[in-house]
C-alpha cells in the first residue's frame, strides 16, 4: 500500500491511499522510485516521498547492526536512540540549539519524519541538577519540513531573554 499523507499541525494526517500489486517491485531511480512493470500514477504534489511504514526504531537497530540503543552513535556524542530520533544519520548537523528572538527564549531541534516510535519532552532546568518539564514553551509555528527527512521544531518560551536567573533546556527522546 502506498500512502499520502499531509503533514498538519504537527502530526501527520493520511489523505489518500494506493494498493500496488503484491507482486510490484521498487527500484531507487534518482529522487523517484519506479517500477519494472510499466503502471501510470497521476499525482499533483510537488515531489513523492516514500517512507517504508514499517521503517521504526527497532528496524533502524537491525538494519545498521546495532543492539544497544543506549550505545554512542558512531563518533558523535549521542546515543543511537537520540541520533535517530534527531536524523544524525540523515544529516550530521542535528543538535538542538537555544535560540533568541525579538527578545525571548526559543528552543529548536530536528523531529524525525518517519520517528513514529519516539516521544520527544523538552525540560527546564536553572541548575542543571533537577529537570521539569519546560512548561513556558510553546509552538509559535508550524514545524518547517527539512528535505533530509527530518523537520524542525521551534518551541517559544514566555520568559524574556533577559531575564536574571539561567535556564537551561534539554531534549529528552523515549519510546513508546
Amino acid at each position: 500500500t502506498l500512502g499520502f499523507f499531509w503533514l498538519q499541525n504537527g502530526s501527520f494526517q493520511q489523505i489518500d491511499q494506493l494498493t500496488l500489486p503484491s507482486d510490484t517491485n521498487f527500484q531507487l531511480g534518482g529522487l523517484m522510485a519506479s517500477t519494472e512493470i510499466e503502471q501510470s500514477l497521476e499525482v499533483s504534489f510537488d515531489y513523492l516521498m516514500l517512507i517504508n511504514p514499517n521503517a521504526d526504531f527497532s528496524s533502524w537497530m537491525i538494519a545498521n547492526g546495532f543492539t544497544d540503543p543506549n550505545a554512542t552513535y558512531g563518533n558523535s556524542s549521542m546515543s543511537n536512540l537520540l541520533a535517530y530520533a534527531l536524523g544524525r544519520d540523515l544529516n550530521p548537523v542535528v543538535h538542538p540549539t537555544i535560540i533568541n528572538q525579538n527578545g525571548q527564549l526559543g528552543f529548536r531541534y530536528r523531529h524525525r519524519l518517519d520517528g513514529g516510535q519516539v516521544l520527544y519532552a523538552v525540560e527546564r532546568s536553572t541548575d542543571l541538577i533537577h529537570w521539569e518539564p519546560a512548561g513556558d514553551l510553546s509552538a509559535v509555528e508550524q514545524p518547517v519540513e527539512n528535505t533530509d527527512g527530518t523537520f524542525t521544531v521551534t518551541l517559544m518560551s514566555n520568559l524574556p531573554a533577559s531575564t536574571t536567573t539561567k535556564t537551561y533546556y534539554r531534549l529528552v527522546v523515549s519510546l513508546q
